[in-house]
């Protein structure tokens, strides 16, 4: 989604019901999660979109991407990954 050259109502329609997930794998404040979510719903129902409905959705999107890269189960995950090949 954060590098989709084009969106379409069906790919909100799945991504949806992940978006909750893959925010709540995050350290980001519970504030900021809910901020995401609307502000995400908010530039999915803007018709016809706009160049500011796009780039906060882009940001929205980022902000997932880099919350979830920063993760605590991500660093584990790769501090194990990185053990394991020193094996």
């Amino acid at each position: 989604m954060c590098f989709s050259r084009s969106l379409h109502y069906q790919f909100y329609v799945w991504y949806f019901h992940t978006l909750h997930y893959l925010l709540w794998s995050t350290s980001i404040h519970q504030v900021g999660k809910v901020l995401i979510l609307g502000l995400v719903e908010l530039c999915w129902n803007t018709y016809p979109s706009t160049g500011l409905s796009s780039l906060v959705l882009h940001a929205c999107h980022l902000t997932v991407l880099t919350g979830l890269w920063l993760s605590p189960q991500h660093m584990a995950t790769r501090k194990t990954t990185a053990a394991q090949k020193m094996d």
